[in-house]
């Protein structure tokens, strides 16, 4: 703990400081999340309004040195990527188009060989998929530690929860 005035005064003015470079950062990412929801949801021109506003936020976070300006310059030209993406796609979503072109040309994927320790280990019907994974019950519903929902005991080698 600091002892002097100066240290004790230096260690609220951090405190501050850091309050309020967390705020400038969630406001930042919070704007960022509205322009994503905007591309995906909203129109052309709501998604380009919302980007001027986001570019300043991001401009103004960096100028308070919350964040490099590199790295200010490096979201606003990602950002700008994904708004010239859906001019481009005619104003519809690009991700969404994108995705229709992929499905229309889906390819089997093989899996790569894998490595002896794991297939000794009884692991490889888990990994190849044709085992039921651990933590799902029959039904296909995820349980606490791999028992199915009526099963007696919570935890292998534990009694019921009645009997403790």
């Amino acid at each position: 703990m600091a002892h002097s005035l100066s240290a004790k005064k230096r260690v609220r003015q951090n405190l501050k400081a850091r309050a309020r470079n967390k705020w400038r950062l969630k406001a930042m990412r919070t704007a960022v999340k509205e322009l994503m929801d905007k591309l995906a949801h909203a129109s052309l021109a709501d998604a380009e309004a919302a980007f001027k506003a986001v570019s300043k936020t991001i401009d103004r976070t960096a100028a308070k040195g919350v964040i490099h300006k590199n790295q200010a310059a490096r979201r606003k030209s990602r950002l700008a990527a994904r708004i010239k993406a859906r001019k481009a796609a005619g104003g519809r979503c690009a991700s969404r188009e994108a995705l229709r072109r992929r499905q229309g040309r889906r390819e089997e994927v093989i899996s790569p060989p894998l490595p002896l320790s794991l297939a000794f280990a009884g692991l490889m019907p888990a990994l190849r998929g044709t085992a039921e994974p651990p933590g799902r019950c029959a039904e296909g519903t995820l349980t606490a530690y791999g028992h199915a929902p009526n099963a007696k005991a919570e935890r292998p080698g534990h009694p019921p929860r009645g009997e403790r």
